[in-house]
This record gives structure tokens, sequence and C-alpha cells, in this order.
């Protein structure tokens, strides 16, 4: 909805980020718009950091409820200091949303469902049928070219600037 009201008020003029088009000292309700947005992000990276956090301690094998508190300690500080650096670094948020965007929509639209039907069990080709196999088959390959090929674009796009 934000975005809608952004693109009315600016049109065409957009080229980023729509907040980065307003002036917050000049308009109040903006000042009031960016604080909002300021207190959200500081409250969700909070909840998301602590999910992502867990994520990589279960994938790198680490039991989170065993986990001395050095090694805890270490693991945070360094996914910190990436973040940190990613935020400084990317110039632009298209960059982030078509990385997360190629990524999720190919794994969530695509990818995961194929590998969930072919790994609940009981998955053969004569138990589901010549269709239902094959068409699993060409859900999960195009998962994956839409991965690559999103993820592609999305590098190029940054690298053409």
């Amino acid at each position: 909805m934000t975005s809608f009201f952004g693109y009315m008020d600016f049109g065409k003029k957009v080229d980023g980020s729509i907040l980065l088009m307003y002036h917050p000292l000049d308009e109040p309700e903006v000042l009031v718009a960016y604080i909002g947005v300021l207190s959200k992000l500081c409250a969700s990276y909070a909840l998301l950091f602590m999910a992502a956090r867990n994520a990589i301690y279960h994938g790198l094998g680490w039991d989170v409820d065993k986990l001395p508190y050095w090694k805890h300690c270490i693991a945070v500080t360094f996914l910190s200091l990436l973040m940190l650096i990613f935020g400084l670094f990317i110039p632009k948020v298209q960059i982030v949303l078509g990385f997360a965007g190629s990524i999720t929509g190919g794994s969530l639209g695509f990818l995961l469902p194929a590998l969930f039907v072919m790994y609940s069990g009981d998955w053969t080709r004569k138990k589901v049928g010549a269709f239902h196999y094959i068409l699993t088959y060409v859900m999960l390959v195009a998962g994956v070219i839409g991965i690559v090929f999103g993820t592609g674009a999305t590098i190029y796009a940054t690298i053409k600037g």
C-alpha cells in the first residue's frame, strides 16, 4: 500500500527507494513514517536474526541448547558484522530483493513442493503413474532453472547498472 501511494505521488520519477524521494524535515508526516520504519526494522531484525541464526546452527550440526557460550558469541558477532557489511555496501534495495525473489520464488513455488512430493514416501513411477512422475521432475527442473536464471538476471542487472 505504501508503494502504491509513493508511485502515485512521484510517478515515473521513482528510480529506487520511494523513501529516499521524500524529505522528512520538510514534511512532518514523513518524519513520523521514517520513525515507524526505523522501529519496525529494529524490532524485526532481532526476530529474523534469531531464526536465521538457529537455522545456521542446525545446518552446521550444532545443538542450540548445548552450544558453549563463547562459540555462540563468536557466531553472533560474525553474523552481525556480516549483516552490517551487507547493509553498508549494497547500494540499492533492488539487488537484495532480486536475489531474495529469485531464490525464494523458485524454491517455494517449484523446488520444495516437488521435493516434498518425492520424499513423502512411496513415490515411485509404478505407484504414482507416469504423468505425475514426469511432471514432478519437470517442476523440480523448472525450480532450478528459475533460481539460476533469476539469480543470473539479478547479477546481470547489478553489473549492467
